[in-house]
């Protein structure tokens, strides 16, 4: 199985996700925050890039029936019902609703790879079920990082190795490019420590946020077999549900 690692989603092209399965990654912490949305009973997701565009959508649903959530450089949107953090995104809050979320980098992560034929929400809480899903699926693998501010983040090559490893657990030969042979060595030597990792500025801006929860959150593994999919706008869970 081909696996090819993008550091930013603006390195992406659609010739470099055709006939492939896509993981979009955002580690701290939309998709981690969006995996647990889902794993939490939230009917649906649905990502939007801007924050007015997030509250046009919001006024076409019910509003007893749908939470608008979001943020913007870590902090969460005035008035939104949630922010960005996985923690708030409770059974009790989020089960049986739908979900509007705009977000700094993973929401315009995922817009960028809209049209590829499968698009998978990946972080570290789901790595063994998303492998699992990739195996199944039989595919060549593109795995997106949205990165931060449009620049390379630590954190989400991390989980691409996280990603790679659990691959190669399930038994699957793995050829990657360059970044993927990194992104596994990072994930190697990082696992259980985060020395470097923690030197990181995404890493850095959220502690200095008090958001320190968080990221042990975020950096968790396999708390979720809940694998979502990312398909015509929507997020939804691709597993049973409980």
């Amino acid at each position: 199985m081909r696996v090819d690692v993008f550091a930013v989603y603006t390195e992406i092209f659609e010739r470099d996700t055709r006939d492939r399965t896509v993981v979009v990654l955002d580690v701290l912490r939309a998709t981690s925050t969006m995996v647990t949305a889902v794993m939490n009973g939230a009917i649906k997701v649905i990502p939007v890039v801007e924050v007015d565009d997030a509250v046009a959508v919001m006024r076409t649903l019910d509003r007893k029936e749908a939470l608008i959530a979001g943020e913007r450089n870590a902090l969460p949107l005035p008035g939104f019902d949630l922010g960005n953090s996985p923690l708030e995104f409770t059974r009790e809050k989020v089960r049986g609703k739908t979900v509007v979320i705009s977000t700094t980098n993973g929401t315009s992560a995922l817009q960028a790879v809209k049209n590829a034929n499968r698009v998978l929400v990946g972080a570290l809480i789901n790595k063994t079920a998303l492998a699992q899903a990739i195996v199944r699926y039989g595919e060549d693998v593109c795995i997106v990082c949205a990165g931060t501010g449009g620049k390379f983040s630590a954190d989400d090559i991390y989980g691409a190795g996280a990603i790679i490893s659990a691959l190669k657990e399930q038994g699957v030969s793995v050829e990657c490019n360059d970044l993927g042979h990194v992104a596994e060595l990072l994930y190697k030597s990082e696992r259980g420590r985060l020395n470097l990792i923690s030197m990181t500025h995404h890493y850095k801006v959220l502690v200095s946020l008090g958001m320190q929860e968080d990221i042990e959150y975020c950096f968790a593994e396999d708390i979720t077999d809940c694998v979502p999919l990312y398909a015509g706008g929507l997020i939804e869970n691709v597993q049973p549900k409980d």
